[in-house]
């Protein structure tokens, strides 16, 4: 992430939205510590489904129940804290991640 601090604002520079350089996240959102850690980008038919199959029951990792989230292609405009929402029943020494195929043609 490439994150800049502006007082008690973050801003995070996005390449999602290049009508929308910079998006500001609430401080305490980020300090909750509830976003993943990795995506799982690709293609259709390409795995995905099944590589969500087998890292959800890995007790190191946390995936939410629903495989594809879509955040940043449809969701984009709902609050992160929508976002960290599927993450909150992680445990903190788990390393926590989300599969949407789709990010791969943002």
């Amino acid at each position: 992430m490439n994150l800049r601090y502006y007082g008690n604002q973050v801003v995070k520079k996005t390449i999602l939205e290049p009508w929308r350089a910079y998006r500001i996240y609430n401080q305490k959102e980020i300090n909750r510590g509830l976003l993943p850690q990795f995506l799982g980008i690709g293609t259709t038919k390409g795995g995905s489904t099944w590589l969500w199959r087998m890292l959800r029951p890995h007790p190191s990792v946390f995936m939410p129940i629903k495989k594809e989230l879509h955040y940043f292609d449809n969701h984009f405009s709902n609050p992160l804290s929508w976002y960290n929402a599927y993450f909150e029943e992680a445990a903190p020494q788990t390393l926590r991640g989300e599969i949407t195929p789709a990010y791969s043609i943002l």
